[in-house]
């Protein structure tokens, strides 16, 4: 497949990640496309792994869906990344770019897009619900019906691979996998931070952030004591002669995306906008 003489390995893992922390490895299945050889370790097999089970050099392929995720199982078990990797799911985007996704970009979601067999929710739920438990907890049943509904997941990659092979471009989508495994290092690494100018910009944020809203409010006069008002927004609207959307109860439509919509069509907004935004997305 693809032109590579060795194996073509599709995988998928399960793994416990609580937030902020690295994954805690469980589970890994797969198959190997050409022989149909599988592979289901569990975590008193994997700790035994020092390397993949399957070969990752420059004669073989390793296949994914969401690859960040199994590459991060790699760094969490202290793999090296595979020299070829294809992220189905990342194949499926771009080959949908542009186009409705009625179902959504998770495994069940673009297997009903191509109207695939696959797993129901509720089956999907209880198999992740068995990564919440802590490992020494799983009993030997729940190992076995972890293993299930891993290799579930494999054969529906599988299924998808088969689906998609045809409009894949090889060496654009093996660049594309080699991002997904650069994904998975820089989140395996944290993002670095100044600690120090974190802890003086949160010793200062409310003085800080009153001087942004002061500068940025300037020119429209619509916070009264850091809080925006919308009374004052409809006012400046009004003012400027800038139509605005409203909802049902004519109230106006202030969520990210229609301003984010108004601010294109009509940039004296912008700047509001990205207030708005920086003022929501930031928790210090």
């Amino acid at each position: 497949m693809f032109g590579f003489d060795g194996e073509v390995t599709i995988v998928d893992t399960e793994y416990r990640q609580d937030p902020g922390e690295r994954l805690v490895p469980y589970h890994l299945g797969a198959i190997e496309l050409r022989s149909g050889r599988v592979h289901r370790l569990s975590w008193d097999a994997l700790r035994e792994q020092r390397h993949p089970p399957y070969p990752i050099g420059p004669r073989d392929l390793v296949v994914a869906f969401q690859a960040s995720a199994e590459m991060s199982f790699h760094h969490a078990m202290g793999w090296p990344d595979p020299v070829n990797l294809i992220d189905v799911k990342v194949e499926f985007q771009n080959l949908t770019n542009g186009r409705p996704r009625p179902f959504g970009n998770s495994l069940l979601g673009v297997s009903a897009y191509f109207g695939l067999p696959i797993i129901s929710t509720a089956e999907k739920e209880a198999g992740r619900a068995l990564t919440q438990k802590p490992r020494e907890q799983v009993t030997g049943d729940e190992w076995r019906h972890l293993g299930d509904y891993c290799q579930s997941d494999v054969q529906a990659t599988l299924n998808l691979l088969w689906r998609i092979e045809p409009y894949i471009n090889i060496q654009l989508a093996l660049l594309r996998g080699r991002y997904m495994a650069a994904v998975a290092h820089i989140e395996n690494a944290g993002i670095p931070l100044n600690m120090f100018l974190l802890d003086k910009i949160r010793a200062n944020w409310t003085a800080i952030r009153g001087r942004v809203i002061q500068k940025i409010d300037r020119r429209y006069n619509v916070f009264e004591h850091d809080s925006f008002r919308t009374a004052r927004w409809e006012r400046w609207l009004q003012l400027n002669h800038i139509p605005w959307p409203r909802l049902d109860s004519g109230n106006l439509a202030l969520d990210s995306d229609t301003f984010k919509q108004q601010a294109l069509a009509y940039p004296i907004v912008a700047p509001m906008y990205e207030l708005r935004q920086t003022l929501g997305q930031l928790h210090l």
